[in-house]
């Protein structure tokens, strides 16, 4: 197991083209906190998403083997 699956490191992110930013983000350059890139972590057996900087829901779906290093979640049952 890694630490992307064992939820102790997010996923970078990786951007084609520039789109707008969130408020979060003009925040965090205001302030001197920096850019967050952690977009995506595991958590109990799902894959989470955020493309919005926090300001909306993650998405979320089940995974049952990480896509980092391909060891089998733990604690995932398998999927009839």
């Amino acid at each position: 197991m890694c630490d992307y699956c064992e939820g102790k490191k997010a996923f970078e992110a990786e951007y084609k083209g520039k789109g707008i930013l969130t408020m979060k983000n003009n925040l965090n350059f205001l302030l001197g906190f920096g850019e967050d890139t952690g977009i995506a972590h595991i958590e109990d057996g799902i894959l989470f998403a955020d493309t919005s900087s926090g300001e909306y829901a993650e998405l979320g779906f089940k995974i049952n083997y990480c896509p980092n290093c391909s060891s089998k979640i733990q604690g995932v049952e398998k999927r009839k």
